[in-house]
């Protein structure tokens, strides 16, 4: 899950990843605003990849009930026809 803002601010924040200079370590030490924007930068770049994964799952479903609902049209036409 990708840290809050204000987790990010204070220097806290979503653990794992790269871990570089400035990390959680600091107890309650400001950091640097470059520090803070490449920690926001890598959550929001995590959030995007998280949107893209689940709009190519949902778009697997939707064609995966198209083609069971066309193989159901098809079948049912089949019965109708004979």
């Amino acid at each position: 899950m990708p840290a809050t803002k204000r987790a990010l601010e204070q220097g806290g924040g979503g653990g794992g990843g790269a871990g570089g200079a400035g990390s959680s370590g600091e107890g309650g030490a400001p950091q640097s605003p470059s520090s803070v924007l490449k920690k926001r930068c890598r959550s929001f770049d995590l959030e995007i990849r998280g949107c893209r994964h689940l709009q190519e799952l949902a778009a697997s479903c939707v064609q995966s009930v198209q083609v069971s609902v066309d193989a159901a049209v098809q079948s049912a036409v089949t019965r109708n026809t004979r």
